[in-house]
């Protein structure tokens, strides 16, 4: 087989094979996708929870995805295989507001019923916590000049 051949179906094998991968979903309340496989990397869009991505790679813990007609790059940890309802509010939801809110902290209504009852957790500060949103230029600095360095 020519060597011309050889290469047409590598690719033929490579462009069908991004038809058939799975979809990613994301997972957490809001993700930047960025330039770059780092904090550092410009920021192109923000994906809210439950946006569908399609996989273009993994390298360490970042996650190439196609977003609509953008490309970019994820904390892996920020998407996951499992499909996501997306229904919350409306008749018939499979989850509450609720449980979003505490799966966004990485809680269960278990787990964070067992804490209030056994340490007596208060989470209004928590809650604030997670509503500031910095400028990008704050992040920028903290991660070139914080104390841990550069976070890759």
């Amino acid at each position: 087989m020519s060597k011309r051949k050889i290469c047409f179906l590598i690719i033929l094998l490579v462009g069908v094979s991004g038809l058939f991968a799975a979809p990613l979903r994301v997972q957490v309340q809001d993700v930047a996708l960025r330039a770059k496989p780092s904090y550092l990397g410009t920021v192109l869009t923000q994906l809210p929870y439950g946006s569908r991505v399609q996989l273009i790679q993994s390298k360490g813990a970042w996650t190439e995805v196609t977003a609509g007609d953008m490309s970019g790059w994820l904390p892996s940890a920020s998407v996951s295989q499992a499909e996501i309802e997306m229904n919350i509010g409306n008749e018939g939801a499979t989850t509450s507001s609720n449980e979003n809110a505490l799966a966004g902290k990485g809680f269960t209504e278990q787990i964070e019923q067992n804490y209030q009852k056994e340490r007596h957790v208060d989470y209004t500060w928590v809650n604030r916590m997670e509503k500031i949103q910095p400028p990008e230029t704050i992040l920028e600095s903290f991660v070139r000049n914080g104390p841990h360095g550069d976070f890759q």
